[in-house]
């Protein structure tokens, strides 16, 4: 039962130093990682920005990225993610989750959560951007709403745009997009961009 309101602002973001951290910016509205988490009956209301980054930012309304380990069965229900978003050309967002990996051996419920806001980025999708379950793990999510606007200069998705089932048993029932999904090519009139009403590359 938490909640956030949250005015955002990063700008010029830089990596001095090369190292083997997949995802080493991760930004969330009211979480930034979490571990196996149970979150419920939460919401995060405000706006994030971010301006001129040199490095791939990954972005999620509700939870920048989210994983789960040691065997965890946890779950995300009845949360709201009421936030504006404004990326730029390194910016990928999830409205609610930016980025969600599960593990052998896990399991994830995630239902009755929905995104209603804004997003304007160079990929993003209106629920989930980007995601991988493992073979032996369980991933759940039922009765998830996107509303608002989702706008990108390359890849716009109404919930989920990139996601690998590996094997698992992933469902994704009863959800809906009720959201205006729009791709403007704003940075390089050579580069194509898409817009995906639910889903864009999805393997399960």
């Amino acid at each position: 039962n938490c909640q956030s309101d949250v005015q955002i602002s990063v700008e010029e973001i830089r990596r001095e130093h090369n190292t083997s951290i997949s995802c080493p910016f991760v930004l969330g509205g009211l979480i930034g990682v979490g571990d196996s988490t149970y979150i419920r009956n939460s919401v995060s209301n405000g706006k994030i920005k971010i301006i001129e980054s040199a490095e791939d930012v990954i972005l999620g309304g509700l939870v920048g990225y989210y994983f789960t380990s040691y065997n965890a069965k946890t779950y995300i229900k009845n949360c709201f993610s009421n936030i504006d978003i404004f990326g730029e050309n390194s910016a990928y967002v999830g409205g609610v989750l930016g980025r969600l990996d599960i593990s052998a051996s896990t399991e994830l419920n995630i239902q009755k959560s929905t995104f209603n806001g804004s997003i304007e980025a160079y990929d993003c999708a209106g629920f989930l951007f980007i995601g991988t379950a493992l073979e032996g793990s369980r991933l759940l999510i039922e009765e998830c709403n996107v509303e608002g606007v989702i706008r990108a200069k390359h890849r716009a998705t109404g919930f989920v745009q990139n996601f690998a089932g590996y094997g698992s048993k992933t469902n994704i029932q009863n959800c809906h997009v009720v959201a205006s999904v729009e791709a403007i090519n704003g940075t390089d009139d050579s580069a194509y961009c898409a817009a995906s009403g639910f889903c864009d590359d999805v393997v399960l």
